[in-house]
């Protein structure tokens, strides 16, 4: 028993009990800008997409990147096509599909400590013009 486990906070998982190399390399499968959303939008929409349907629910990303992101979400082994056929959709494969609740994981553990990149940090002065980052005021 580690001396920092005691009744009321026992050890989650003996320290043997996992292999710290095999969560390294899982980081750059899951981690590449994109990937998060466009999982996540097909985890929801439980039916095979097309590239443009993932683009039309992230409209903040452009068709040509989660096509770029897609295809290699693809060579992962993240997505599988439906068929062969050029334009066929692609649905999340057995893998894509388990990277759901490592992804809702992930969020819930990183709530309270982490904020959304461009956000403001807490207690800092926000002027009208620190918004875009340049503090010069517009002409």
């Amino acid at each position: 028993m580690n001396p920092r486990d005691t009744p009321d906070r026992p050890a989650l998982f003996p320290v043997g009990s996992f292999d710290a190399q095999r969560i390294k390399d899982a980081f750059p499968l899951m981690g590449p800008k994109w990937t998060s959303w466009s999982v996540m939008t097909m985890a929801q929409e439980c039916l095979p997409l097309r590239v443009r349907d993932v683009a039309a629910r992230l409209p903040f990303v452009s068709e040509q990147c989660v096509g770029k992101r897609r295809a290699a979400m693809h060579t992962d082994g993240l997505v599988v096509r439906t068929d062969e056929r050029f334009g066929a959709p692609y649905r999340l494969s057995a893998l894509g599909e388990s990277l759901a609740p490592v992804h809702r994981s992930l969020a819930d553990w990183s709530a309270p400590t982490c904020r959304p990149t461009g956000w403001p940090k807490p207690n800092v002065l926000r002027t009208p013009y620190s918004v875009c980052g340049c503090g010069i005021p517009p002409p």
